[in-house]
């Protein structure tokens, strides 16, 4: 019934290349970008702590908490191990449910790095770069009392056998396209799985049938095709 924002971002951390040999004329910019990631693992909690969204955990009780999360997902810097490094990048991805925008969640991000950089003698002078690419998606709502969402929930349930519940705001999903920018009621309808963009990622064939007869049956009735 939802779905999260997301939003990717780069920090560029500089520091100041030398010898590993004369390492007090250098300056690591991969410690400097362990400091910036403890401030963005520290946003991280402040959210999650303040954060409440109900149907991201009302079939999962262990996503209570984990509305929102923040993850540093690629982390590099230098070039070979005799070498201070120069520079540290790291690629993250914020996401939380419907109730904040993407400005706010963006200022919050920016405002924590700020803050290391203006308490740090190097930083201060040498501030890390905050660049905002990729995903930059809105989070979204589904109107559950819609006309065609209750047709979908109803070929569910007689496919199934059981009954629905309208979950989510997680993670983003496409079908925020049609909610929000083409006024198109748009549920989403998948088969079971586990290890979402991990290793062994699967589905369960039966439920991929079943998924597949609700489709086919929602549209024969929307359509009027007899």
């Amino acid at each position: 019934m939802a779905s999260a924002g997301v939003m990717y971002f780069r920090v560029t951390v500089p520091g100041r290349s030398a010898h590993a040999a004369f390492a007090h004329d250098g300056v690591s910019a991969f410690g400097k970008a362990t400091e910036v990631y403890r401030a963005l693992d520290e946003l991280d909690r402040e959210r999650k702590a303040r954060t409440d969204y109900e149907p991201a955990y009302r079939n999962d009780e262990a996503m209570r908490g984990h509305e929102t999360n923040l993850n540093v997902g690629i982390v590099e810097a230098g070039d070979w191990p005799s070498t201070v490094p120069a520079e540290a990048t790291m690629e993250c991805r914020v996401g939380w449910p419907p109730g904040e925008t993407r400005e706010a969640v963006r200022g919050q991000v920016e405002d924590a790095i700020a803050s290391v950089a203006e308490a740090d003698d190097w930083l201060s002078e040498h501030p890390p770069e905050v660049e905002w690419y990729g995903w930059s998606a809105e989070p979204h709502e589904l109107d559950v009392g819609n006309e065609f969402v209750g047709l979908v929930r109803e070929h569910a349930e007689a496919v199934t056998g059981g009954e629905t519940t309208f979950t989510g705001g997680s993670g983003g999903n496409d079908e925020r396209f049609y909610n929000l920018y083409y006024d198109v009621p748009c549920p989403s309808v998948g088969p079971r799985g586990a290890n979402i963009h991990g290793a062994d990622e699967w589905v369960e064939v039966d439920s991929l049938v079943e998924t597949a007869q609700v489709l086919a049956l929602t549209a024969i009735d929307w359509c009027g095709t007899a």
